[in-house]
């Protein structure tokens, strides 16, 4: 899995870079076919940070989420809460075509 953090308008420390890479590889508890993960943080303004969470996967669209916050990791961690919604939401979706049959 290739995971890909990008900072626009100001930069992140290493350490929340590790915080974000080990909060990310959580999803794969979902979905073991992720290819890559894009973050995006942008810090424009600080009082309302905006991050954008885009996982690639075989045999699926691709999954965004854009959230707001007031610190990165409120950001990151409803980002990833919807990404979870979405992949379970897909996943659903396969099982019950393959139930019609």
């Amino acid at each position: 899995m290739q995971l890909e953090i990008t900072t626009r308008h100001g930069e992140i420390s290493e350490a929340a870079q590790q915080k974000i890479q080990s909060k990310t590889e959580k999803l794969l508890k979902y979905l073991d076919k992720i290819n890559a993960i894009l973050v995006v943080v942008d810090l424009e303004n600080k009082d309302n940070i905006k991050l954008e969470l885009k996982v690639s996967a075989d045999r699926y669209d691709d999954f965004l989420a854009k959230t707001t916050g007031g610190e990165i990791f409120a950001a990151l961690d409803l980002a990833i809460s919807k990404v979870e919604q979405q992949i379970r939401k897909q996943k659903d979706k396969k099982i019950e075509r393959h139930r019609k049959q």
